[in-house]
C-alpha cells in the first residue's frame, strides 16, 4: 500500500498467482568513462508506482453534451496502479530535521512546533507518483543483481508501531517482550 503526493491511495494486491517480470527498458550504449570517474546517471533508472484510474462499466448516455458521437458513458472508476521506470537516478532521501530549532537544550520548543504545523501547506507536486527504487543497469546481456537496487529512496509513513520503534532505538532503550509493539503488554 502507498499514499502518492497528491493523498491517494495505491494498493498493489497480494496474489498467489504468478506475476509477469517488468522488463527493464533498453539500455543506450555507455559512453566511455575513465576508470577513476564517477557512476553517471546515464547508468541508472528509476522506478515509480503511480496511481492509475480506469474507466468501466459503460452505460447508456441518453443526454449530452455537443459531442454526439458518444452514445456511452463510464459508470465507473476502478482505481488501479501502474509501474513507471524513468531515466536518471533520483538523489538520496533528506533527513535534516524540516523544524528549525525544535530542540532548545533538553526541551522541545513547543513555539517552533506551534508555528510549523500552522504554516501553510506546501503545493502539490507535478508529479505524484512514488519512488520505489534506483537501479543500477547492468552490462547489456548481464542479469539484474538486488545489490544493483537502491530502495533506499523509497518515502516511509510512519506509522504508530514505527514511530515507537524509532523512539526505542533513539533512548537506547532495547524493545522487550515486557514492552510490546504500540506499548500494550
Amino acid at each position: 500500500m502507498a499514499i502518492d503526493r497528491w493523498g491517494r491511495e495505491i494498493t498493489v494486491p497480494n496474489t498467489s498467482k504468478p506475476v509477469a517480470l517488468l522488463p527493464l527498458p533498453a539500455q543506450t550504449p555507455p559512453a566511455s568513462h575513465p576508470p577513476d570517474e564517477c557512476d553517471c546517471d546515464e547508468h541508472w533508472i528509476h522506478l515509480l508506482i503511480c496511481y492509475h484510474e480506469c474507466l468501466s462499466d459503460p452505460v447508456p448516455a441518453l443526454g449530452g453534451d455537443c459531442d454526439q458521437s458518444a452514445m456511452c458513458s463510464p459508470g465507473a472508476i476502478r482505481e488501479r496502479y501502474e509501474l513507471v521506470f524513468k531515466r536518471g537516478r533520483l538523489p538520496s532521501i533528506d533527513t535534516d530535521c524540516s523544524v528549525p530549532d525544535l530542540i532548545s537544550r533538553t526541551r522541545i520548543n513547543y513555539p517552533a512546533l506551534a508555528q510549523y504545523v500552522s504554516s501553510p501547506c506546501p503545493d502539490c507536486p507535478d508529479d505524484p507518483c512514488i519512488a520505489l527504487a534506483n537501479v543500477h543497469l547492468p552490462d547489456p546481456g548481464k542479469t539484474l543483481q538486488s545489490d544493483s537496487i537502491d530502495i533506499a529512496v523509497r518515502p516511509i509513513v510512519y506509522t504508530n508501531d514505527l514511530l515507537h520503534d524509532l523512539l526505542i532505538c533513539l533512548t537506547s532503550k532495547p524493545a522487550t517482550q515486557e514492552h510490546a509493539r504500540g506499548g500494550k503488554p
